[in-house]
C-alpha cells in the first residue's frame, strides 16, 4: 500500500487514469498497469521485498492485464458471453453497457 500511496506514485498512476481520456474501463487498465509498474520498479531498488507467492502473483496479474484487449467494448462482450454461461439468470439488459 504504501509503495502505490506515495506522492510520486499516486501522481503517476493518476497521470495514467487521465490519460485514457473518458473510457472508464481502459482508465482501471491504464492505472493497475501503473500501478503494478511502480511496484516492480520499487523491489527492483530494493526498496520493498516481496515473496516468491507475491512476485509470482505479480507477475500473472500483469501478464493477465497486459492481454486484456484495448476496446472495452470487446471485454465486455467478452466478459458478457462469459458470465452468461454460469449464470443462466444473468440478464444484460439490467446493466447500462454500452456495446
Amino acid at each position: 500500500q504504501g509503495v502505490i500511496l506515495a506522492y510520486d506514485n499516486a501522481y503517476r498512476i493518476g497521470q495514467a487514469i487521465v490519460a485514457d481520456g473518458e473510457d472508464n474501463y481502459l482508465r482501471a487498465r491504464a492505472a493497475a498497469l501503473k500501478a503494478m509498474d511502480c511496484i516492480n520498479e520499487a523491489v527492483d531498488q530494493g526498496r520493498i521485498f516481496l515473496t516468491r507467492f507475491e512476485r509470482d502473483t505479480l507477475d500473472s496479474t500483469y501478464k493477465t492485464y497486459e492481454q486484456l484487449p484495448d476496446d472495452s467494448r470487446k471485454f465486455i462482450k467478452t466478459c458478457i458471453k462469459r458470465y452468461g454461461r454460469k449464470v443462466k439468470e444473468h440478464d444484460i439488459k439490467q446493466y447500462s453497457l454500452e456495446m
